[in-house]
């Protein structure tokens, strides 16, 4: 049986999620705060997808989310940017913090997906990476949504002092466990 792109998505972020939350983050910008209260920060995350033609929103959650009513919310408001401005790609493009923040993308056929738990800038990397390597975005829309200058990026990376050295090796780092585990 045909897997549906939900399941797909589900099953690469299952198998990447133990890999992605051992990521140093805090080693790829400076003001990347990894700890809240003594607790570590970015062990879990929630995956949203909008169907096209619908309002309805699938979740799926990785890992034990400290609220996870606060991370439905933040998501859905990266879901609705997209969604009310038919132009973007990429909830990043729309970045006005603490209102809406990087992490929801569209994918090939203009459905919403949307991420929310780790650092802006890995939402915005792995959803991005995710539907891509699922056979949801073409190439050239992928390339475009990672570069370094796409609008909302350079904010974001500002947002955390990350270089753009750091910036690429951070893709290249998700690129790496995101392909791995789509596999």
């Amino acid at each position: 049986m045909k897997k549906s792109i939900f399941q797909k998505v589900e099953e690469t972020l299952k198998r990447a999620f133990p890999e992605l939350i051992k990521i140093p983050w805090d080693k790829y910008g400076e003001g990347i705060v990894v700890t809240d209260n003594s607790v570590k920060k970015y062990q879990a995350f929630m995956v949203t997808h909008v169907p096209a033609g619908t309002d309805f929103v699938c979740a799926r959650m990785f890992g034990d989310l400290p609220d996870r009513d606060k991370s439905f919310m933040t998501v859905v408001k990266k879901l609705n940017a997209l969604e009310q401005n038919s132009y973007a790609w990429a909830s990043i493009e729309l970045r006005d913090p603490p209102r809406i923040w990087g992490g929801a993308v569209r994918n090939r056929v203009r459905e919403s997906w949307g991420l929310t738990g780790l650092p802006e800038l890995a939402d915005h990397i792995v959803m991005t990476k995710t539907l891509y390597y699922c056979g949801e975005m073409s190439r050239s829309r992928h390339d475009r949504l990672l570069d370094s200058n796409y609008p909302g990026i350079t904010a974001a990376r500002a947002h955390v002092r990350m270089s753009d050295e750091s910036y690429k090796r951070l893709v290249w780092l998700i690129d790496d466990i995101i392909l791995v585990a789509s596999m």
